[in-house]
């Protein structure tokens, strides 16, 4: 395998196809002045591992790289106390899925019938994951259990939130009258009606909870503490901006609304709600997050939420990248980087993915990876734009997935450009290319044949460099194999600061 390999004494790049972990301790003791590097970048979902190989990377490595993190409650909770230690100091973000997920047992309760149905004392064992709103052991069945005995003249609020009432109106449903059901086994769920008070009501306090902390109370009354999670921000995974969803997965659109438009409206207001819910003050102390998808425009779509000031970030899954298929075209790509300077420009935070497949050749795979992550250079204020580079692919035969664990880095990702000195510059004769400058170089995009070029000049001081001749350790990415490397490092004597 070729690896580039990064002297940063001289500030001498070597450019090769593949991703580099070349000299680990040099580049982590050289990124210590990390607010240089424009675009930072972000865990997703998963704790990173070096390429496929298993290897995971240290909690000084995830220091060193990583200015953003997307976590469950679980994971959160396990890994941020220790990356702390070791140094981090960016966002922690814990994500909620906040429209396709009320995880359930089993489909049982979904029909008419099911819903008049009390829950059976199996289910009420039911613990769902921490990605969901409803994660504490018996929720599920708290909720369908208050539903039915409202049916039935009954107390139909929450024992948890005593002020939450609820009837059917909690959940979304088909035209024939039966829940949404989606996914199997431990993923399976039903969908929550946006435009549901109840619903609104409780995501709100379950979102505090994380950030304050709580109590769960199990079915039969048990109480047991709750500890806030640890994270900074709350972010609300898959917020709908349209019905297209229910379409694509083979459904016909709920019931509850009438068009498309009506359903994003009250996906708004849910947004709203939520972030009139959590704490703040004169600077907002619990930011607010979303994954914006099935955007029916892509144009002004997210705009509502910037007239609102109800989304302090957002998370972009697809930019620039096709799903593994390669680029977008480029009219399509110019409206995303349109759309994302708009939400930068702004004031607002944003996490940029892009899904490349190795599956589709190494080269391809690398210069994907280098054309999006230098189209995040065109829209980024050198602060608040983070991005992930994702292996999109079949690894088993049923279908491409996302692979958030694989961690690919290349040189280009840890250049120090210092911060944008102009903003995206057209060129006089083609409306798809583009350039930039930075204070320590120059980023050239072209959205027509996809490619791209970062140059860095030398304008920054080295860090102190580690001694000569010692030995470092140099990991194929793609293979997991180690071998063993002497780098020499030179240092500089620029003071520029």
């Amino acid at each position: 395998m070729k690896k580039g390999i990064v002297l940063f004494g001289l500030l001498c790049i070597c450019l090769t196809a593949a991703p580099v972990w070349a000299s680990k301790k040099t580049i982590e003791q050289a990124d210590l002045v990390a607010q240089i590097r424009p675009v930072r970048l972000a865990i997703v979902y998963e704790p990173p591992e070096w390429g496929d190989s298993g290897n995971p990377l240290s909690d000084a490595q995830v220091v060193s790289r990583f200015s953003t993190i997307i976590y469950s409650r679980t994971r959160m909770r396990a890994l941020l106390p220790l990356y702390r230690l070791a140094g981090y100091q960016g966002t922690a973000l814990q994500y909620l899925t906040a429209l396709d997920r009320i995880a359930a047992p089993n489909a049982a309760y979904a029909s008419p019938d099911g819903q008049n149905t009390y829950c059976s004392e199996n289910d009420r064992l039911f613990d769902a994951d921490s990605d969901t709103v409803n994660m504490d052991k018996g929720d599920f069945c708290e909720i369908q259990d208050a539903i039915v005995a409202g049916e039935q003249g009954g107390d139909n609020c929450l024992r948890e939130y005593p002020d939450i009432c609820l009837d059917e109106s909690f959940f979304l449903h088909q035209q024939d009258g039966s829940r949404y059901v989606r996914g199997s086994g431990s993923r399976m769920s039903y969908r929550p009606n946006p435009a549901s008070p109840a619903y609104r009501a409780y995501l709100v306090k379950r979102a505090l909870r994380e950030i304050n902390g709580g109590v769960e109370i199990d079915w039969d009354g048990t109480e047991r503490p709750h500890p806030a999670s640890g994270a900074t921000d709350i972010y609300l995974d898959n917020l709908e901006l349209s019905w297209d969803k229910f379409v694509r997965e083979g459904d016909l659109p709920p019931r509850e609304f009438a068009s498309s438009e009506a359903y994003a409206a009250a996906v708004a207001l849910l947004v709203d709600q939520v972030h009139d819910g959590l704490p703040a003050n004169t600077r907002r102390t619990v930011p607010l997050w979303a994954n914006l998808i099935s955007d029916p425009g892509e144009g002004d779509s997210w705009q509502i939420f910037i007239a609102n000031n109800s989304l302090e970030g957002a998370f972009m899954e697809d930019f620039l990248l096709d799903w593994g298929r390669g680029a977008y075209d480029p009219a399509f790509a110019l409206t995303q980087l349109e759309k994302v300077e708009n939400w930068v420009q702004s004031g607002r935070k944003i996490v940029l993915v892009s899904q490349g497949d190795r599956d589709r050749g190494e080269d391809v795979f690398a210069r994907e990876a280098l054309y999006a992550f230098a189209a995040s250079l065109l829209v980024t204020d050198g602060v608040d734009v983070a991005f992930k580079y994702d292996n999109y692919t079949d690894e088993t035969g049923e279908g491409r997935s996302e692979h958030y664990n694989e961690y690919y880095e290349y040189p280009e990702n840890l250049y120090r450009l210092g911060y944008p000195t102009s903003g995206r510059i057209g060129s006089a004769t083609n409306p798809y290319v583009f350039q930039r400058k930075f204070q320590c170089g120059v980023v050239k995009v072209d959205l027509v044949s996809g490619r791209s070029q970062v140059s860095m000049t030398p304008c920054y001081p080295t860090i102190t460099p580690l001694p000569a001749e010692e030995d470092s350790t140099e990991a194929a990415v793609l293979t997991g194999e180690l071998t063993s490397k002497t780098t020499k490092n030179h240092a500089t004597a620029d003071k520029k600061k």
